[in-house]
């Protein structure tokens, strides 16, 4: 794969050539490194050697640590996810709830023809829209348009 880097040396190597060492020091240190390092990858053996115990309790610890945030952190998102369907719960309740009390609020036949035939709604909706403004038919009408005063409400 790689072939052997000649050692920086002064010494003339095994064939009987002889190494040119670099002039500058940087140079110097540069292929001294390189020596060592194809030293280095010759000597190295295809297996790889075991880690140490102090590798191996590292790890282990890392690894506990790693569990136990990921452990707290899931059942912190599971309590945040019952409390935030116990609120959706407790909004769907309380909408029932308005529901229930609009269907008990009596609603005029002539109130409701009157939205039906200035409004331009059917009579399921335009008993809705009575209902949700308790009966007054004003308030009603006003909701509907959006005047100023009345809060708008989407039939």
């Amino acid at each position: 794969m790689a072939e052997p880097l000649p050692a920086a040396s002064t010494s003339a190597d095994a064939e009987g050539e002889e190494t040119h060492l670099p002039t500058n020091a940087e140079d110097r240190k540069a292929a001294a490194a390189l020596s060592t390092l194809s030293a280095d990858t010759q000597n190295l053996t295809s297996t790889p050697a075991l880690p140490s115990a102090a590798d191996q309790e590292a790890l282990a610890g890392a690894i506990n640590r790693l569990e136990k945030t990921s452990a707290a952190s899931s059942s912190a998102t599971a309590t945040k996810n019952e409390s935030e369907k116990s609120e959706k719960e407790k909004a769907v309740e309380a909408q029932r709830e308005k529901e229930k009390a609009r269907r008990k609020i009596k609603v005029s036949g002539e109130d409701v023809g009157v939205l039906v035939e200035e409004l331009d709604l059917s009579k399921g909706k335009a008993t809705e829209l009575l209902r949700r403004y308790e009966g007054d038919l004003g308030r009603a009408i006003r909701g509907f348009i959006g005047s100023p005063g009345a809060e708008r409400v989407e039939v």
